[in-house]
């Protein structure tokens, strides 16, 4: 009997799309093995939850444990508020650089080690009572992933899959006391039986760090299914749905388009208007930059809106904003925003702090059909022409959905072809 062990800090119905990520393969896993297990940290409780992920779990338990990170952030409001707060002060800007650092992720990242001893210790009993054959882990938190390995170690048996949202910082470190988390996680992930993570341009990394890498697309399934809407709001409404956290330089080149006068976008009729609507927990913060920028009279900020209403205001909206950011070492930044954007198949307007990314223009020009933008390939008027000839044909009715979706960027189609092929290879 193959039965799936999860250990995950953030697990649904806890209102992050690392959450979502997690629900879709525990929906999807159901299908393949005979009980599924998830271990949690209570701290989820804490934050804010969605009613789109909250699903019926049978195996589920808590771990209660103390921890920095996640207590700071929940006084603050918000990651991106509490980073924001940190580098106004010299001590945060610097504890901001090390936090990657190993040994201070171990102490003060998410979880932390309290976490990390509770979460080993319940599972390894949970493990052995349940004859627990799979483990998969997530990162991040860096937590997960060393209780991953903890587990393997304990646990030779298990085949482990070992997921990476994002990838750990690959820098080398200035301080040579301070070790390289790239140089530090990639002696754990060695004894995972295989690495997952979101794009191509993440696998490449960390396949200097394991032989066996497999790509999974935060894709499109249950829950981020866009509503049917009727007539679309009489504004042209350009819309971005989310948390800012490290996009606040590509919304300051956005919002440098936009003060551009939108008069001069001469294709609008009398009475007609741009509006950018924001939607999400940095509304203040969002609107304070939009007074600095001058362009506030043409936005719209709201405060956080539920999952489901984030999938509408997407759907009816003429452009979908999506900033991003890419780096000569790392690409691939394919988050789960953009493929809610392109299952809204509604115009995708991007910014990305940094060098060409090909793979992130391929799914937004290419499959799209919208356009994408690089701060160090693209000048501003470049960008400001690709806004204007967007808008135009949108406006003019030549803008056309894409009339087929790639499946691999599909749940349904992506996760049986994993679990069938995990599985397959265990039985040979």
């Amino acid at each position: 009997m193959a039965r799936l062990f999860i250990v995950s800090y953030q697990f649904p119905p806890t209102r992050l799309v690392s959450s979502k990520r997690m629900g879709h393969f525990f929906m999807e896993a159901k299908s393949f093995f005979d009980d599924i297990y998830v271990l949690t940290s209570e701290k989820n409780a804490a934050f804010e939850t969605d009613s789109l992920l909250d699903f019926p779990i049978e195996h589920r338990e808590w771990i209660s444990h103390r921890d920095f990170r996640s207590d700071l952030q929940q006084r603050s409001g918000s990651p991106s508020r509490l980073v924001r707060r940190l580098k106004q002060h010299s001590i945060g800007q610097k504890l901001l650089q090390l936090r990657k650092r190993w040994p201070l992720f171990y102490w003060f990242g998410d979880g932390g080690r309290d976490y990390i001893h509770k979460a080993v210790k319940r599972a390894d009993a949970m493990i052995r009572k349940h004859q627990i054959t799979h483990l998969f882990t997530s990162y991040g938190p860096y937590a997960d992933l060393i209780i991953g390995y903890k587990l393997k170690k304990r646990h030779p048996h298990l085949t482990w899959i070992s997921d990476f949202r994002d990838i750990f910082e690959n820098k080398p470190s200035l301080d040579p006391q301070l070790r390289n988390p790239f140089w530090y996680m990639g002696r754990k992930v060695k004894i995972a039986d295989l690495v997952t993570t979101v794009s191509e341009g993440l696998a490449q990394p960390l396949r200097l760090l394991h032989p066996r890498v497999s790509v999974l697309y935060n894709g499109i399934g249950k829950f981020s299914q866009h509503p049917e809407i009727g007539l679309r709001q009489a504004a042209f409404t350009i819309s971005y749905t989310g948390t800012l956290y490290d996009r606040w330089q590509a919304l300051g080149v956005f919002f440098q388009l936009l003060s551009q006068s939108p008069s001069r976008f001469g294709h609008f009729d009398e009475g007609e208007h741009i509006q950018f609507r924001y939607f999400g927990p940095d509304a203040i913060e969002c609107q304070s930059k939009a007074q600095n920028f001058n362009v506030d009279a043409f936005c719209t900020m709201h405060a956080s809106t539920s999952m489901t209403q984030a999938l509408l205001h997407q759907k009816e909206s003429h452009i979908n904003l999506l900033l991003s950011w890419s780096h000569a070492r790392q690409k691939g930044v394919l988050n789960a925003k953009l493929f809610e954007y392109l299952g809204a198949q509604r115009p995708i307007f991007a910014i990305v702090t940094g060098p060409l990314d090909e793979e992130l223009r391929y799914w937004v020009e290419t499959v799209g059909k919208g356009r994408c933008f690089f701060t160090e390939k693209h000048s501003l008027s470049e960008m400001s022409a690709g806004l204007n000839s967007l808008m135009e044909s949108i406006h003019s009715g030549r803008w056309k959905a894409p009339t087929k979706l790639p499946s691999e960027m599909f749940w349904a189609h992506q996760a049986p072809i994993f679990w069938n092929r995990i599985l397959n290879e265990e039985q040979l």
